[in-house]
């Protein structure tokens, strides 16, 4: 069975230490990260767990930040062929239509974003321009989902945009709203133009609260994601294969769903 994990962080590995720690504090498990969300520890994590492909991203906390890191992520994807980079942006950085042209143009074709981290709201006026640009180029949107501390991520923003912007594709993370499941099925289920992956999902639920959101979505629009480095890659495969689901279930979450959404290329 062939596996892409489609939601993994790395960083450069002049700051990788600092962002790993910094991730571990935002969610009190400081010194808890199994990982430092180096390449190589990915790739190593990825042969560990039979996985054949990863997407990568990392996220612009400051706007300044915004080209540094797509830079990065494009160079490792460059030299890396089994990985594929998404951009990042934010709310403050002015220059978006030519940062979208510039990730086109290198066959990056989806943007990620942490809200919580960012410090703004997923339906920010100045997103919105920028989301309504990414649905005309046929660009994606991967976006953290919930958290019971925050307003930044609610599941009802992400619903808005995605009523605003019928052909925007949005992936919400951790299946529609960490932390606050119910209430991402209750807003995103349904949605044409949703998808969720399984991204910190699996280890925070009982299995019973995992199954009731695989029944909630549309099976071909669930994809499986490890959310490196705050778990092992392989490890999160175990999980979701001792649910027990039927065999093409989950072929479809491990592969065959993402592969039919990323229609630019071959995977």
């Amino acid at each position: 069975m062939q596996i892409i994990d489609i939601h993994t962080h790395i960083f450069p590995q002049k700051v990788e230490l600092t962002a790993v720690s910094a991730i571990g504090a935002f969610y009190d498990k400081p010194g808890q990260m199994r990982h430092r969300g180096s390449t190589e520890e990915l790739l190593a994590a990825m042969a560990a767990g039979h996985i054949a492909r990863s997407v990568v991203f990392s996220t612009a906390t400051k706007a300044y930040q915004v080209e540094d890191i797509d830079r990065f992520i494009l160079r490792t994807t460059q030299q890396t062929p089994s990985l594929i980079g998404l951009g990042t942006i934010h709310e403050d950085y002015e220059d978006f239509v030519q940062e979208l042209d510039f990730l086109q143009q290198n066959h990056i074709h989806g943007i990620k974003i942490h809200p919580d981290f960012q410090k703004f709201d997923l339906d920010a006026p100045p997103m919105l321009a920028i989301y309504e640009e990414m649905a005309a180029r046929d660009m994606f949107l991967i976006a953290h989902i919930g958290d019971p501390r925050y307003d930044w991520s609610h599941p009802r923003r992400l619903a808005r945009v995605a009523k605003l912007f019928p052909s925007l594709r949005c992936i919400a993370a951790h299946f529609g709203g960490w932390g606050v499941w119910p209430l991402g099925e209750e807003l995103l289920a349904g949605l044409p133009n949703v998808y969720v992956d399984t991204s910190s999902t699996l280890a925070f639920s009982c299995s019973g609260q995992v199954l009731h959101a695989f029944r909630a979505f549309d099976r071909k629009k669930i994809f499986f994601g490890s959310d490196f480095p705050m778990w092992d890659p392989g490890q999160e495969v175990e999980r979701l294969v001792r649910l027990d689901l039927p065999e093409d279930f989950l072929e479809d979450i491990f592969w065959n769903n993402f592969r039919d959404f990323y229609h630019y290329r071959p995977l």
